[in-house]
């Protein structure tokens, strides 16, 4: 079963501990998310799959369309639901209800801006239901705006279902939630020599799960092993990029950057690496949320 959502840690402990569980509960530290559903799926869909606007072509369905708004849904970003009533519908006045469903298990939303509509959800079941205000539905266009869906380890799908109280049938629309493009971790050059500059580049898509998360990013020297790796030469000094700040804790002694909210954008951290003869391959992890930690070592070797 995937893993349950969990609140947004709250300090640098918790991100080291956030990495520490995932990074040693039998997968290898380097895993994307993807893969965490094992191999009854081969890539995340990334693209919602988006109902196309289902008009009513005789009386077994309502006279409504309704359909996802947006071309893709993200965890931890929104998505929005759209019902059209045209005018004349035998609908309009009707009591009317949408109901979304997670299958198999995945996490509703808390909030969906339904404007006068009322979202209840059932948490238990992986449900809620969206249901009309007093006079019942009205004709025209109306979004329901999910404010923000949860985090599973793997994508999950949604089915939005319309029916009424004046019309036989529904209407159902599906999304499928992934996680859009992951935050990425390189060293720029790769393999550099003792002395000299290198850049720790952090790159935050657009749409990515990532954006509005806080972050971390500490070397990996400060884990036990099997992840741990071997530290950066003495004498070596960060320039963090902007927007990070260098925190430790006054309890464990960990130390790492912090962006409390992330932006879609690319950070550059600049390393100058101190003095050394011997091949050596420290390494740092990037951990935003509660998402599995992105890992980059470097190689570094004599002039």
């Amino acid at each position: 079963m995937p893993e349950a959502p969990r609140d947004e840690p709250t300090s640098l402990s918790d991100l080291f501990a956030i990495f520490s569980h995932r990074a040693t509960d039998g997968r290898s530290a380097g895993v994307s998310r993807r893969t965490l559903l094992g191999a009854a799926w081969s890539a995340p869909v990334i693209a919602a799959a988006v109902a196309a606007p289902l008009a009513a072509a005789s009386t077994t369905q309502p006279d409504a369309s309704l359909y996802w708004s947006e071309a893709e849904g993200i965890q931890g970003q929104p998505s929005v639901l759209t019902l059209s009533v045209p005018a004349g519908s035998p609908g309009i006045g009707s009591t009317g209800t949408i109901v979304l469903q997670i299958q198999n298990y995945g996490p509703i939303p808390d909030t969906i801006a339904s404007g006068r509509w009322t979202w209840t959800p059932n948490f238990g079941a992986s449900n809620g239901i969206l249901a009309s205000p007093l006079g019942g539905v009205t004709g025209g266009t109306r979004a329901f705006t999910v404010d923000e869906w949860g985090e599973l380890s793997g994508p999950y799908t949604v089915v939005a279902t319309y029916t009424n109280d004046q019309e036989p049938g529904s209407l159902t629309a599906t999304i499928t939630v992934g996680f859009g493009p992951e935050p990425t971790l390189e060293w720029i050059p790769d393999p550099a020599e003792f002395g000299t500059t290198t850049t720790l580049r952090v790159t935050v898509p657009e749409h990515s799960y990532a954006i509005g998360r806080r972050a971390v990013v500490a070397d990996l020297n400060q884990f036990p092993p099997p992840f741990q790796t071997p530290p950066f030469p003495a004498g070596t000094t960060v320039v963090a990029a902007p927007g990070w700040v260098e925190t430790e804790d006054p309890q464990t002694g960990q130390s790492g950057f912090i962006f409390e909210s992330l932006v879609a954008g690319v950070y550059d951290f600049a390393y100058t690496l101190g003095a050394g003869s011997t091949a050596v391959s420290p390494g740092v992890v990037l951990a935003v949320g509660f998402g599995i930690p992105v890992q980059a070592t470097l190689s570094i070797v004599p002039a």
